[in-house]
């Protein structure tokens, strides 16, 4: 509809409160229209409201559990509102169903960090170095992101000698 391409429009023109406005017309207009609920789904998590997030990303899940974008959204919302164990479970989701790449190296860095916030260094490291041939080098803030996480690891696992080389790469 077009209600539902508009909202796209503002979500990715950081214009949140438009969006959310355009998705709701949507949605009254066509109840359980899928990318309407997506659609406030992840305006919400961009406007940093996490439970409305994650309720309208539940409610696309419940119908399309395979979704992976959504999925994934999922993930990363539940990691972001500190739900690390949930966030792990999407990411694990994700990787025993992906096929493509850019799926699997999302899904290895999400449940890298939610690994890492719950202080399991080592399997969080091994998910960041799987990640990393995943990635295009053209994917400048994912590798950026890859390589804070193994650094971050690093230290954690009191293992400084190692961080300093990934420093140029992850800043």
């Amino acid at each position: 509809s077009a209600y539902e391409y508009l909202g796209w429009v503002y979500v990715h023109s950081g214009q949140f409160n438009k969006a959310a406005d355009t998705f709701s017309i949507a949605l009254k207009l066509k109840p359980g229209f899928p990318s309407a609920i997506e659609g406030l789904g992840t305006t919400y998590a961009r406007m940093g409201d996490h439970a409305r997030a994650l309720s309208y990303f539940d409610s696309y899940l419940s119908r399309y559990p395979d979704t992976e974008r959504v999925r994934s959204r999922r993930g990363w919302t539940r990691m972001y509102s500190g739900d690390y164990a949930g966030s792990s479970e999407d990411f694990i989701h994700l990787l025993s169903h992906a096929r493509q790449p850019f799926v699997r190296q999302d899904a290895l860095r999400g449940r890298g960090w939610s690994r890492y916030y719950q202080g399991n260094f080592e399997d969080a490291l091994k998910d960041f170095e799987a990640a990393l041939p995943l990635i295009p080098a053209s994917a400048k803030s994912g590798l950026q992101d890859t390589h804070r996480g193994r650094a971050f690891c690093l230290l954690g696992l009191k293992r400084d000698n190692e961080v300093l080389p990934l420093i140029d790469q992850a800043y």
